[in-house]
């Protein structure tokens, strides 16, 4: 081996200097023992103990033939490469450095190709020196790591944003409208092609043309950004909201979120609550609706009865007054059934029905014989080519359904007109459907009312002249679609009405023998 006379060279770095400096130095006594380690060699090989031989705990791949400190002396300045005994994934690369009657010191780093790497080896950055040129390796792939998880992370989000049912719009500081999702431009009626160029102006001058009337000389966004303004504060990013009614491309209530973010950037959210905003409105008129319609019976029994007790009357008067308080004491009667039966057929979903094959022709013959219109002599007329076909339904909820209709059929047409009931048989597709359909000749409905008469407690005539409780129709629709049927109404102004009860045909049920017929249902 080549040997070299190489002058010994004191360091002068104490201890904290030479730590920060060389975080992975080993140094070595004369005997090439170990005589003191760095923070960072000693958190890499956790088992390196002060007095251990360095070859208990590293082979030397470089320089090769290295046995004595004279070895190690001669090679001062060239590259060394030690490798962990305990783990050969641990591999240090530097040169040797002698001191002089001291022993040796080995200026070396801990190898890693990569920052999953030194994330494997249990290290960080900080335990590689600044001007580590392995540490410059690893940050610069550490931020190349950081900037493809950014990416990832960026695709995610928007990914989210694009089928997201809310609209989304971004618009920089300078009102530059950056991006719009999809669902957007659907709500807003926007092209995809007129998105490049867009401003936040000339989107809330667009937004201002579908507006609803009441609102269309308020500027929601413009609003929205001078509320945030004023309540500016430590917030990172300030949010404020509202709800507009747009009457086009469609009809719909939105609650619309404006954001301002740290870097003054604009972020609008558009979620559709038109279905929140149009339960909220019904649950509050049925409330008002409710709370009057059990009011106007008690105030009558109340005030009669209240007259009875201070007045002195006839019994003919007195007769005529606890008529009235009877009359309307069933009225009241009646409303409290309808509501609790609606509100157990919501609530059960069903599942209190007892349905079983039945027979259409007997479950109309059954509504039939419970039909009673006072003062009323119309009969009503039956066509029932259909009624040997067997439905799946609960025989009686089935027949409360019809007969609500049936009531309405003769309350509705007070001027007289026939009343009609007839069965009648449709196909889509592979699915066949008998309906029971009862048709009248009396004041109908208009297109309006048609679209409201499922609800609760509306009616088509509001005078009160027609008895009711208006939660009729409710029910009938309840009890039908939980049966897997459906309601179809169609109706004309002065014209009539038509209501027929659709309900699936069983493909797998045959009737063999008239015998197999029962009232008010069939076994199966």
């Amino acid at each position: 081996m080549h040997e070299r006379a190489v002058p010994a060279r004191n360091l002068t770095l104490d201890a904290v200097q030479l730590d920060r400096i060389f975080p992975f130095y080993l140094q070595l006594d004369r005997g090439l023992l170990v005589q003191a380690m760095g923070p960072s060699l000693r958190k890499l090989v956790p088992d390196l103990v002060v007095g251990d031989p360095y070859t208990q705990h590293f082979l030397v791949n470089q320089p090769t033939g290295i046995g004595t400190l004279q070895d190690w002396i001669a090679s001062a300045g060239d590259l060394v490469v030690f490798r962990s005994r305990s783990n050969p994934a641990v591999v240090l690369r530097g040169t040797v450095e002698p001191l002089g009657d001291s022993g040796l010191m080995f200026l070396v780093t801990a190898a890693a190709a990569s920052f999953d790497k030194m994330r494997q080896l249990g290290l960080g950055l900080r335990d590689y020196a600044l001007y580590d040129s392995v540490a410059e390796v690893l940050r610069s792939s550490s931020q190349n790591l950081d900037l493809m998880e950014l990416r990832v992370q960026i695709e995610q989000l928007r990914a989210i944003v694009e089928l997201g049912d809310s609209g989304v719009l971004h618009a920089g500081p300078s009102g530059s409208v950056e991006h719009v999702n999809r669902t957007l431009c659907e709500m807003f009626g926007i092209d995809e092609s007129r998105i490049a160029g867009l401003t936040l102006d000339a989107f809330e001058k667009h937004l201002g043309e579908l507006l609803a009337p009441e609102e269309s000389r308020r500027q929601p966004i413009s609003a929205l950004l001078d509320a945030v303004l004023e309540s500016q504060g430590q917030a990172a990013a300030i949010k404020h909201t509202r709800t507009i009614r747009l009457i086009s491309p469609r009809r719909v209530t939105l609650l619309m979120s404006l954001t301002l973010t740290s870097r003054r950037d604009i972020v609008l959210y558009f979620r559709d609550i038109t279905k929140e905003a149009e339960v909220d409105r019904m649950k509050s008129e049925f409330l008002s609706t409710a709370a009057h319609e059990l009011r106007t019976p008690l105030a009558s029994i109340f005030g009669f009865a209240e007259l009875m007790m201070t007045r002195k009357m006839a019994p003919e008067q007195l007769q005529e007054l606890l008529g009235t308080i009877h009359r309307q004491s069933q009225l009241l009667i009646n409303l409290i059934n309808e509501l609790l039966d609606l509100s157990r057929i919501e609530s059960r979903q069903g599942k209190d029905f007892h349905r079983q094959y039945c027979r259409v022709g007997t479950i109309i013959d059954q509504t039939i014989k419970g039909l009673l219109i006072k003062h009323d002599k119309r009969q009503v007329k039956l066509y029932m080519p259909h009624g040997a076909e067997a439905i799946m339904v609960d025989p009686e909820k089935t027949q409360q359904a019809l007969l609500n209709v049936l009531s309405n059929a003769f309350k509705y047409s007070p001027n007289g007109g026939d009343i009609t009931l007839e069965t009648v048989l449709k196909e889509e597709g592979s699915d066949r459907f008998v309906g029971i359909r009862v048709t009248d000749q009396g004041m109908g409905m208009t297109t309006e009312q048609l679209a409201r008469v499922f609800e609760r407690f509306w009616r088509a005539d509001p005078s009160g002249a027609i008895p009711g409780t208006g939660l009729g129709m409710s029910l009938v629709k309840e009890i039908t679609e939980l049966q897997e049927g459906r309601v179809q109404i169609e109706s004309m102004p002065q014209q009539g009405t038509a209501v027929t009860l659709w309900f699936p045909l069983t493909a797998d049920f045959v009737l063999s023998r008239p015998s197999d017929l029962q009232d008010p249902g069939m076994a199966a």
